[in-house]
């Protein structure tokens, strides 16, 4: 089985933001913020399924009703636990492979998800992850557009570690604290 056969978009997303609450579903014309990304991401030259990854909080039922809407596959986890949540919700939704995206991303362009996708594939056998990085924390692209691309079977080996609350938030610090466990391809 070829690691496109059931890849999954997993866009992250919370109502609860800091600096911006609720911006997910903030509206840039006249379509949120989410619906923008799922109709960028609709156009990736892979065959993919998308789906949002949100919380069991209250507040975030409209991130829920938001993917029905769009028709859109959803899973509804823990609000801190963002690996948890996007384990939980690659198990549901059976994917071998997984980009992870932030749900505030409107603006992020197809053909560098798409680039990061191909890397991914030609060093499937080699890499746990590929990331469009020079190095952790040398951004290579504009903000906004880092794209991270796991195997299914390293996030289910991440969320078995004994990781901070940190690394269990941002899904890729569980990689980059771990380059003993995971390989990682920036």
């Amino acid at each position: 089985m070829t690691p496109v056969n059931n890849l999954g978009f997993i866009i992250k997303a919370r109502m609860n933001s800091k600096r911006l609450p609720g911006k997910v579903l903030k509206k840039i014309y006249d379509r949120t913020c989410i619906e923008h990304l799922v109709m960028r991401l609709s156009k990736s030259r892979y065959p993919h399924k998308i789906i949002i990854a949100t919380s069991t909080e209250k507040a975030d039922d409209k991130i829920a009703e938001e993917a029905k809407k769009l028709g859109i596959g959803c899973y509804r986890g823990s609000l801190d636990d963002v690996l948890g949540r996007v384990v939980q919700a690659l198990k549901k939704f059976e994917f071998d492979s997984v980009v992870g995206i932030d749900g505030d991303k409107a603006m992020l362009d197809i053909d560098i998800v798409d680039y990061v996708i191909d890397v991914f594939l030609k060093e499937y056998l080699k890499y746990d992850c590929v990331v469009n990085l020079n190095k952790f924390g040398d951004y290579s692209f504009p903000p906004g557009q880092i794209i991270y691309v796991y195997k299914a079977q390293a996030l289910l080996h991440a969320e078995g570690l004994k990781l901070d609350k940190k690394a269990r938030e941002h899904l890729y610090l569980a990689f980059f604290e771990n380059k003993d466990i995971f390989k990682i391809k920036t």
